[in-house]
């Protein structure tokens, strides 16, 4: 072959693998994106083969419908419903009656993003299980499952926002975690706690979330250092329940009304704190003392079921409080 067909040849060859390049498709992981659905533009069916095709940083977005599958994240990614709430993930086989975790992360800096969790006949399941760091869950509700979230594994800084938590044994489950936020989830009709938070789970934060109707609305058990405030705890049996070596817990700045045993629990001889200077304390509705000197505050304190602790400045009324209103009667 003369030199300059050669030539020719070789450049044409390099032309074609250069520009085959240009064009790859978002499914060919160049974008970091991928589609999980039963339409034209999908690269996959199944969320788990995306997960497992997808790489570090890469984000997944998931087409509304029912995905009967178990999700195993071991990647730092972001899973996405295109349709809040109208993408189901649903796990187990109704004919079983075995263990398991409809989705469970341990990798860290994941996110999980509007999406239904509920599970198909399986006895025990955990809706999301987190053994990781700095994991995200936003705008998901999760249902019907035995525990809805559980965290552990000497885990920190995960968030929970934006969640809705309904008929579960467990809402969710802090074990040996710290640092973690929980801010403006549902926790309703949980049958033994909404929130529980355990062994060593120290420096949490838990504000503006709704407790309604269930079993202990919070407990915290041998944990430090959280801050709980702008919660609403309602209709529950239990409001918050501390015992078992919780000390230096803050709680300030929630309202608690219609909670059957009592509205804040806790054993003698430990120390929690009530009320935080200027903000004062909490809305407690058996509470009957007045506020003689207009400073907003009950002229009297207001003393915790079970030991002799008190909340020294209680409040006086719910104006604050505006997202409490839709369930506070």
């Amino acid at each position: 072959m003369p030199r300059k067909s050669k030539i020719l040849t070789v450049f044409i060859i390099l032309f074609l693998i250069i520009f085959s390049g240009c064009l790859q498709t978002p499914s060919d992981n160049e974008s970091g994106t991928f589609i999980v659905g039963y339409g034209s533009d999908a690269d996959y069916q199944n969320i788990q083969d995306a997960i497992d095709a997808a790489e570090n940083g890469n984000t997944i977005y998931v087409q509304e419908g029912k995905y009967y599958e178990t999700l195993s994240i071991n990647k730092s990614i972001h899973l996405i419903s295109l349709e809040k709430n109208k993408s189901y993930i649903i796990g187990g086989n109704a004919l079983s009656s075995s263990s398991i975790k409809i989705i469970q992360i341990t990798a860290g800096n994941c996110s999980l993003d509007g999406f239904i969790i509920t599970r198909n006949g399986t006895f025990i399941v955990d809706g999301v299980n987190i053994q990781s760091s700095n994991t995200t869950l936003i705008n998901n509700t999760i249902i019907n499952t035995d525990n809805g979230i559980f965290i552990g594994n000497e885990t920190r800084q995960n968030t929970i926002i934006w969640n809705n938590i309904a008929n579960t044994r467990f809402g969710i489950q802090i074990d040996r975690s710290i640092n973690n936020t929980l801010a403006y989830n549902q926790f309703t009709n949980n049958s033994l706690y909404g929130a529980y938070v355990y062994a060593r789970s120290n420096g949490n934060i838990i504000h503006n979330n709704t407790f309604y109707k269930n079993g202990y609305a919070l407990r915290i058990k041998g944990s430090q250092d959280n801050t709980v405030f702008l919660n609403c705890f309602i209709n529950n049996n239990w409001g918050v329940y501390l015992c078992c070596g919780a000390t230096s817990n803050v709680i300030y700045h929630n309202v608690f009304k219609l909670n059957n045993d009592a509205n804040v629990h806790e054993d003698n001889g430990l120390t929690n704190y009530f009320t935080v200077s200027p903000h004062g304390g909490n809305y407690y509705d058996d509470y009957d003392g007045i506020d003689g000197n207009n400073d907003s505050f009950g002229d009297t304190p207001y003393f915790m079921d079970g030991s002799e602790n008190q909340d020294d400045k209680p409040l006086l009324n719910t104006t604050d409080f505006s997202f409490c209103k839709d369930i506070d009667n």
